[in-house]
C-alpha cells in the first residue's frame, strides 16, 4: 500500500522515509525467498552440484528484475520530492525575508506613534518624532506586496490551514495600519510637530522629550491641546476584531487602541514568523 501511495502527486520526507525503508525490507524478503526456492530446486532436482552457482545466481536476478520497477519509482519519486522542496523552500524564504523586511519598515513607525500618545499624557511635555516625517508615508509597501504574492503562490502549492489563517490574520492587520499610520500621523500629529517644531530647540534630527511650558490660557496651548485631543481620538479608536465571547461563545467585534492592535501584528508576527521556519526546516 505504501508503494501504491507513493504514485501521488504529494508526498512528505517522512513518508519518502517509511517507503525506502519497507523497500529495502520487502527486497530483502525477495532475495532470501527467491534463495530458498533456489536452494530447494537444487535439492529436490538433484542438481549437479556445478550447476548450483548458477541457479542461486539465476533466483538474485529474479529478485533483482521484480524489485527494479519499485527502485525506479523510489528515482522518480525521490527527485520530485526534492524539486518540489526546493520550489517551497524559494517561496517561503522570499516570504521570511520580505516579512523582515516590512517589519523593519513598519515597527519604528508604529513604536513612534506609541512613543507620542505615552509622553503627550504628561504634563507640559511632548514627544518630536522627527523620524516620521524623514520620508512620505504610503498606503502600500512593495515588501508586503511580496510577502502576500510568495505566500499566495506557496499555499496554493500546499494545503496548510493553519499557514493560512495566520497569513491572513496578520496581512490583514499589517494593510490596515499602512492606512492607520498615514491618517494618525498626517492628519494628527503633523498640525502638532511643525508647531512644536518653530519653538526654540525644537529643530533636530533625532526623536526626543520636548519639554515647553506655555504661558497661562495660551491660545497656542488651547490650539496643541485641541490637536492632541483628536490625535487621541483616533489612537484610541484604532482597530476592530473578532473576537470570542467568553460568555455566549459568539464571534464579537471588539474595538483596539492603536497599542493593542499593534500588538496583535507583532503576536500575529511571531507566530507566522515562527510556523515559516518550522515548515522551512522541516
Amino acid at each position: 500500500m505504501k508503494i501504491l501511495n507513493f504514485l501521488k502527486n504529494k508526498i512528505t520526507s517522512n513518508e519518502l522515509a517509511e517507503t525506502i525503508a519497507l523497500s529495502l525490507i520487502f527486497y530483502i524478503v525477495l532475495v532470501c525467498f527467491a534463495l530458498c526456492i533456489g536452494l530447494a530446486l537444487t535439492t529436490f532436482c538433484e542438481t549437479d552440484k556445478k550447476e548450483i552457482p548458477s541457479v542461486v545466481s539465476n533466483m538474485f536476478v529474479w529478485s533483482a528484475t521484480l524489485i527494479a520497477p519499485i527502485i525506479a519509482i523510489l528515482l522518480l519519486n525521490s527527485w520530485r520530492y526534492q524539486k518540489n522542496f526546493e520550489a517551497d523552500s524559494t517561496l517561503l524564504n522570499s516570504c521570511e525575508e520580505n516579512l523582515i523586511r516590512f517589519k523593519n519598515k513598519i515597527y519604528p513607525i508604529c513604536q513612534a506613534v506609541i512613543k507620542i500618545h505615552e509622553v503627550g499624557s504628561q504634563d507640559h511635555t511632548y514627544y518630536l518624532a522627527h523620524s516620521l516625517f524623514r520620508r512620505p508615508l504610503k498606503i502600500s509597501d512593495e515588501c508586503l506586496n511580496d510577502f502576500y504574492l510568495h505566500m499566495e503562490r506557496y499555499l496554493n502549492y500546499n494545503e496548510d490551514t493553519e499557514l493560512k489563517k495566520l497569513f491572513n490574520e496578520y496581512y490583514g492587520i499589517a494593510n490596515d495600519f499602512l492606512y492607520i499610520n498615514k491618517q494618525i500621523i498626517s492628519d494628527c500629529y503633523s498640525l502638532i510637530y511643525y508647531q512644536l517644531k518653530e519653538q526654540p530647540l525644537g529643530n533636530g534630527w533625532v526623536d526626543s522629550n520636548f519639554t515647553i511650558i506655555f504661558p497661562e490660557g495660551s491660545p497656542q496651548k488651547r490650539q496643541i491641546e485641541s490637536q492632541y485631543s483628536n490625535f487621541n481620538y483616533h489612537y484610541d479608536n484604532t482597530g476592530i476584531n473578532m473576537e470570542m465571547d467568553k460568555e455566549s461563545g459568539e464571534m464579537i467585534s471588539v474595538r483596539k487602541t492603536y497599542k493593542e492592535y499593534y500588538d496583535l501584528m507583532d503576536s500575529y508576527y511571531k507566530q507566522l514568523s515562527a510556523k515559516i521556519s518550522e515548515i522551512n526546516r522541516a
